[in-house]
């Protein structure tokens, strides 16, 4: 996994990113004329709920003498199937009475190869850590606030034009110090597909936002848990779902988190969060079985203490390769 640090306004973020592919010969790949329309469709939201993002397009066009829309439709009009877990214990249920944030990204092995951890640090917005295998959005990440964002896939019927799950993770770490910020911001704008966000603050708040073109559910544990996988569980957000689609395993890990959340319930670490990431079978970690050609993996996986200290990273499978620690 590459580390890229990234500093000055957006537009110079991106300038400095697109410089990065410019260097490696990167070029953007032709749009289909579906594709293309969906960008444009697309673009008016981005404009209007995080202008600052499509700056960022800008400056990463700039730098290489790109197309614009070919650059924006790997944010605008991504179209893949992640796995993927999430949890948030507050602080009531920790031994040190900080909370703590977990997050396990599952997708293609091939993808791997295009996995990074970026670091920026825009001086009129909220520096922030997070990875991604696309540039400009985030599948997860930290800010310096102490909110930590993580989503996962639920199956949907398509996309429609809106704001796509990555660009919606990145506002929130860059724009929002608490949890009712993000929920603020994640119930205003108009999501592009079926998404479940989970976000957890440094003071021990957590929401679940089950988003879908058609509406948005949020809620707000009781327990002090929360944890989401690849299903909608708010009744009111099912029939949005293309439940004949949802894989058993999402079930499974949701019940696995439950389990190991109930049997604990008290005195939880960072090194209990990394045991249930880690774990391929009474936890969440998704690993090769050996027989398919592009197996989906956990990819990365995150154990951190929002508002605190450690955060930990494992920049690869977490049955492979050990958390190591990630500052700001």
């Amino acid at each position: 996994m590459d580390e890229i640090e990234l500093v000055g306004d957006h537009y110079e973020l991106g300038r400095q990113y697109g410089q990065i592919l410019d260097d490696v010969g990167f070029a953007p790949e032709p749009l289909s004329t579906e594709k293309r329309e969906f960008v444009r469709d697309c673009e008016p939201a981005v404009e209007e709920h995080t202008p600052y993002l499509r700056e960022e397009l800008r400056g990463l066009a700039d730098a290489g003498d790109w197309d614009l829309e070919r650059i924006e439709a790997m944010p605008l009009a991504l179209g893949y199937e992640a796995g993927c877990s999430v949890i948030a214990v507050s602080g009531e249920h920790t031994v040190d009475g900080n909370p703590r944030f977990g997050r396990n990204y599952d997708f293609f092995e091939s993808f791997g190869d295009f996995s990074e951890l970026y670091r920026t640090r825009p001086p009129d917005h909220l520096a922030s850590v997070g990875c991604s295998d696309h540039w400009v959005g985030r599948h997860d990440g930290i800010n310096e606030a102490g909110v930590a964002i993580g989503h996962t896939f639920v199956p949907n019927d398509g996309s429609e034009p809106g704001i796509m799950f990555g660009l919606a993770a990145r506002a929130v770490l860059d724009t929002c110090r608490t949890v009712d910020d993000a929920v603020s911001f994640l119930e205003r704008i108009p999501h592009a597909r079926n998404t479940n966000f989970l976000v957890a603050d440094a003071a021990g708040d957590i929401a679940s936002i089950e988003a879908s073109p058609e509406a948005v559910a949020t809620t707000r544990p009781t327990n002090g848990f929360g944890a989401v996988t690849n299903h909608f569980q708010s009744e009111s957000m099912l029939e949005y779902e293309r439940r004949e689609e949802r894989t058993e395993s999402s079930e499974t890990r949701l019940e696995n988190l439950d389990g190991w959340f109930d049997t604990q319930r008290d005195g939880f670490d960072t090194a209990d969060v990394q045991r249930v990431l880690t774990d391929p079978e009474n936890g969440v970690c998704s690993c090769a079985d050996g027989n398919e050609d592009d197996p989906i993996l956990t990819l990365w996986s995150w154990a951190v203490t929002p508002g605190g200290t450690p955060s930990m990273l494992a920049k690869g499978s977490p049955t492979d390769v050990g958390y190591e620690s990630v500052d700001l």
